[in-house]
């Protein structure tokens, strides 16, 4: 299967946060007149969460689940790997 960030691939996100996950979902719209900013928020009674599409603010969600509070920590993980790799070997 492959799956890629796309316009089919809000629908689902939000449908996991409101429906699955039960956070609130809003859209921030910028006062700018011609300005095409927004800013995703999901809150729940405990955590509020802040990204620039759906599907970034369902990964954000997604990693504070899976590590916690200590999300940070991770920050320092070790990425060069990630970029020496050659994406055709495995798709």
């Amino acid at each position: 299967m492959r799956l890629a960030s796309a316009g089919n691939t809000q629908g689902p996100a939000l449908y996991i946060l409101e429906c699955i996950k039960g956070y609130k979902v809003m859209v921030m719209l910028s006062d700018e007149e011609d300005s095409d900013w927004m800013e995703w928020i999901a809150v729940n009674d405990k955590n509020e969460f802040f990204a620039e599409s759906a599907e970034a603010l369902l990964g954000l969600v997604t990693i504070y689940e899976e590590v916690g509070e200590k999300w940070n920590q991770y920050s320092a993980y070790d990425r060069e790997h990630i970029w020496e790799r050659d994406p055709w070997d495995f798709i």
